[in-house]
């Protein structure tokens, strides 16, 4: 069994909308109800947990209710890694942990599954480069895209790396930061 949680508690402010991305509706149903469908039919799901600005906690709350969905609402804090924290504080301690973005809705759940049976300490899902990238930090030169991975949500931590997690104060984009030379990552495509 595992612990789903997906954060939605940040402004999306590169999105230029003027509400939450998360709220924002595909096929008529907010987008991050997407990822929470999904994960809700995840046969190893012990329990869902959605980290949520203050502010939108009852609509969330009206959302789920009206959606027959049973999650535990989190209240994000002002950084990605606050968010994460007040999640890690809450969830059942007995449980490895899926991080997932609420404004990642394609994920495709055999991915999600694939992750989990080869995961042992921490893990993510990828896409290949297919852009050419280049280094501008020293004159141009051209990137070797093949030893490139495009890291997404989810991602997969075991729960005896909740205190390495508890105990990080620096803001990142994503947690495998807190791990990327301290264990080897589970990369599934």
């Amino acid at each position: 069994k595992i612990n789903i949680v997906i954060l939605m508690a940040g402004k999306g402010t590169r999105t230029s909308l003027e509400y939450n991305k998360a709220f924002y509706k595909v096929n008529n149903i907010p987008l991050f109800m997407h990822s929470v469908l999904k994960f809700s039919k995840l046969s190893s799901l012990h329990k869902l947990y959605l980290v949520v600005s203050s502010s939108e906690i009852d609509e969330v709350k009206d959302i789920l209710s009206n959606n027959f969905i049973d999650a535990v609402i989190i209240e994000g804090g002002s950084e990605r890694f606050e968010s994460v924290q007040n999640a890690i504080k809450q969830i059942d301690q007995d449980y490895d942990v899926i991080i997932h973005d609420a404004a990642r809705p394609l994920t495709n759940i055999k991915d999600v599954e694939s992750l989990i049976e080869t995961t042992d300490l921490v893990g993510t899902l990828y896409h290949d480069v297919t852009d050419t990238i280049k280094d501008v930090s020293n004159g141009v030169s051209t990137v070797n895209r093949t030893m490139l991975k495009a890291v997404t949500t989810p991602q997969y931590f075991s729960k005896i790396l909740y205190n390495d997690i508890l105990l990080n104060t620096k803001n990142y984009t994503d947690e495998l930061q807190i791990f990327e030379n301290k264990y080897n990552i589970n990369f599934v495509k």
